[in-house]
């Protein structure tokens, strides 16, 4: 069954009030917290074959440092339309998906990432959706395994199987 990973940005730097937000790289404890996740994603068997980035610099920034955990790399296409994308686009985005990729990240962003989440599950386990359903903070990850291929996948058909997020992890 295709699994779809919802991996929001690490937190951002807010510390150089000349960068637009487009521009925002990570904040300290973004850069720790990302590649703590992809440690988290490397030792559960939860690297993707193929990763839809947001081209924002915050969002490339945690891809790449969770990524250098990975033992191997997958497929990398940055899509400018993932900076704040709407929930429509991020289906969109994922419904492009070729049939014979089995594992779908997308690095985005808040509102959308959130929303999206909300959207897609229809079931899952309890801890997980009660995880989900408070928030969706910076560098967190959700794991939804989608029924049928990826060009069938819509809102309320998949199953949430983990909710992660770096303070869930242990220092």
């Amino acid at each position: 069954m295709p699994t779809l990973s919802l991996f929001r940005h690490a937190k951002s730097s807010w510390s150089d009030p000349s960068l637009g937000d487009f521009n925002r790289p990570l904040a300290p404890r973004g850069l720790r917290d990302a590649p703590r996740m992809g440690q988290y994603q490397a030792s559960n068997d939860l690297i993707p074959d193929l990763v839809y980035c947001s081209t924002a610099v915050r969002a490339q920034e945690t891809l790449s440092l969770a990524m250098q955990e990975w033992d191997r790399q997958p497929d990398v296409q940055l899509i400018e339309a993932l900076y704040h994308a709407s929930t429509e686009t991020l289906l969109d985005v994922v419904k492009r998906t070729r049939n014979e990729i089995g594992h779908v990240m997308l690095v985005g962003h808040n509102p959308g990432m959130h929303s999206f989440a909300h959207m897609m599950v229809g079931s899952g386990s309890r801890e997980a959706l009660n995880q989900l359903s408070t928030k969706f903070p910076t560098a967190a990850l959700a794991i939804l395994t989608m029924p049928g291929g990826w060009e069938n996948c819509g809102f309320g058909l998949a199953e949430l199987h983990t909710f992660v997020t770096p303070k869930l992890l242990p220092e």
